[in-house]
């Protein structure tokens, strides 16, 4: 059913972090008819220009584990009105079995977003 994430945010005239928690809709393998394990792991999140929510760029990947898998898909995510993560797009990127999304980072280019 997916899972609860938290998103601290830190408060200098307090001196404290507050913790805000949010649901992760269940991950899945999008666009396929999949059935199997799937392995889910945070990789940035970053707040696009022009936009005014934050994203969540996640990696899901189906098989026994992130590597070796059976694939892995980069995942944009945005929260919400329920609070929840949901995906609202198509994979940005999908790997080939056997490559391990370790590693694999996003970066800004002027206005384009590169996965590398």
């Amino acid at each position: 059913i997916g899972y609860e994430i938290i998103q601290w945010t830190y408060s200098a005239q307090d001196d404290i972090w507050e913790p805000e928690f949010q649901f992760l809709t269940m991950p899945e393998i999008l666009g396929e008819d999949y059935v199997g394990d799937v392995h889910d792991m945070g990789m940035d999140m970053i707040i696009l220009p022009g936009a005014s929510r934050r994203s969540v760029i996640l990696t899901v990947s189906k098989g026994s584990s992130h590597f070796p898998s059976e694939g892995t898909q980069f995942q944009h995510r945005q929260l919400n009105e329920a609070g929840e993560w949901e995906p609202v797009q198509e994979p940005l990127f999908t790997t080939p079995p056997d490559v391990s999304p370790l590693g694999v980072d996003i970066y800004m280019d002027g206005d384009e977003i590169h996965i590398a």
